[in-house]
């Protein structure tokens, strides 16, 4: 299970074994802003979050005892698909807010329209 956690005035995420109660703080970097969102890869084998200073920082994938990566720099609100794919929001070319679709397994993604996204509001 993951939850988000407050350590030194920063959001940041946890997990814990339901079956046990054993949890641990799974991020810790205070550079990047506040963890927002989180998402579960389908199969349990990961977790996608975002960090928030004044502008979306990026996405980044976190396995249990392995180094984080960034999968999707400047991008938020990421939402895990069924096929191992990500949704997630990052502003484009025009400055406007987009929806995009990224593969982090092999870091190739694409944006397609969608309706201007206000972050603020949804």
């Amino acid at each position: 299970m993951g939850f988000f956690a407050v350590d030194e005035g920063y959001t940041q995420v946890g997990v814990m074994k339901p079956e046990t109660g054993n949890w641990s703080m799974l991020t810790h970097s205070r550079q990047h802003g506040n963890v927002n969102d989180v998402a579960w890869a389908p199969d349990g084998s990961a977790i996608y979050y975002d960090r928030i200073e004044a502008v979306p920082t990026g996405i980044q994938r976190a396995v249990l005892g392995a180094t984080k990566r960034l999968v999707f720099p400047q991008a938020f609100r990421p939402e895990a698909l069924p096929d191992g794919s990500l949704l997630a929001v990052k502003l484009n070319s025009r400055r406007e807010w987009q929806l995009f679709r990224l593969w982090p397994a092999n870091r190739t993604g694409s944006g397609f329209a969608v309706a201007v996204i206000d972050p603020g509001q949804s």
